[in-house]
């Protein structure tokens, strides 16, 4: 299911993108004051870029949605401001390229690339601010370069496919389908990557710190010779932390409200 929504969701931004591109060149009339190119690339890195960090946002937390639009403001910003300027650059970088001597293959290949890597860079970055696994450098830079590397590596994929499909649809009177079609394959593509590269890490939960407990027997198995007291469910040190109740009981239940001590470090997530 995982890898049908990405890729879903990169042929759907792909073709809002588009729609949008058109609607701003067409509608409102922006081709008669730029290049189409200039206008389209930006709408579909945009698109891609917000849609591929909202795709996997709403993936981490399917039953959170009011935590996941509150999580995914800030990204969402940041995609769309590196979707348009690095938009913008493909468009230039491509009008320039027009007037050169390079093969015309070779600046829409580089094209393609450029958009791929926004969507990557976005994809990348946006992390930080949605994951507790972002706070190890190491991990972050790991995740972005991941991003970058299999984002333009999809990018350049589906121009070479789309490239190749080149010669049957130049023999179809009406091409109109021919720009959606390569965009389409473009999200495909890198929803299709995405959904290898972004897959579920090592943490399945959060994993809480101190003052969270649970004993039995099954420790004596992993450090032997150490004390165990048999309980068979978790509880809190009520030394460290206790329930906002009347209750005094220290056995953790769905619903109840923890206190956590004044002074000292939580850590939540991986030690």
């Amino acid at each position: 299911m995982r890898i049908y929504l990405y890729i879903l969701a990169g042929i759907t931004s792909a073709l809002i993108g588009w729609n949008i591109g058109q609607v701003a060149i067409t509608n409102l009339g922006l081709s008669r004051l730029m290049p189409e190119e200039i206008v389209l690339f930006p709408c579909i890195a945009i698109s891609l870029a917000v849609g591929m960090v909202i795709n996997e946002i709403f993936i981490s937390n399917p039953t959170r949605l009011k935590l996941n639009l509150r999580i995914a403001k800030i990204p969402i910003l940041i995609a769309a401001g590196l979707g348009i300027i690095i938009g913008l650059i493909s468009g230039l970088i491509y009008q320039i390229l027009l007037l050169s001597p390079i093969p015309g293959i070779m600046i829409r290949l580089l094209s393609w690339l450029l958009i791929g890597s926004s969507v990557g860079l976005a994809e990348g970055l946006t992390w930080w601010w949605r994951s507790v696994e972002a706070g190890d450098p190491k991990r972050f830079q790991q995740r972005l370069r991941t991003s970058m590397i299999g984002a333009s590596g999809a990018a350049l994929v589906a121009a070479l496919l789309f490239e190749s499909m080149r010669p049957l649809l130049s023999e179809i009177e009406n091409r109109g389908f021919e720009d959606p079609l390569g965009f389409s394959i473009l999200g495909l593509v890198l929803g299709l990557v995405f959904s290898i590269t972004n897959s579920p890490s090592y943490m399945a939960a959060l994993r809480a710190g101190g003052g969270f407990e649970h004993t039995g027997p099954n420790y004596q198995d992993i450090e032997p010779g150490v004390t165990t007291v048999n309980n068979p469910f978790p509880y809190i040190n009520r030394s460290l932390l206790k329930f906002i109740s009347n209750s005094k009981s220290y056995e953790i239940e769905e619903g109840l409200s923890i206190q956590l001590p004044a002074t000292g470090t939580i850590r939540i997530g991986s030690a």
